[in-house]
């Protein structure tokens, strides 16, 4: 279970990075449904975190961290949840 928690854990500390490079790498594309999805509608679906960033330096860290932290906490609760619900005796 720990090993799934860091791994769940690890991919919330890279989702905000690649959020970042599709950002940068779009700064010039023409504006379009896509781009604007990419851009402006992505990141915060994926990294709630992004909502707290103002753009300083603070942030670049804090962001992936924290949204690092989100992601094995919500993935700690759902594993403690459904082994909870494997060693209940059914009422049969």
């Amino acid at each position: 279970m720990k090993r799934r928690v860091l791994f769940v854990a690890a991919i919330g500390l890279l989702l905000p990075v690649i959020c970042s490079f599709i950002q940068m790498s779009l700064f010039s594309a023409k504006d379009s449904g896509w781009t604007n999805f990419l851009c402006f509608r992505l990141p915060y679906i994926l990294c709630p975190v992004w909502v707290l960033g103002d753009g300083s330096g603070f942030w670049f860290v804090a962001i992936p961290l924290l949204n690092a932290i989100l992601y094995g906490s919500v993935a700690y609760l759902w594993l403690e949840v459904v082994s909870t619900q494997r060693n209940v005796p059914s009422a049969s």
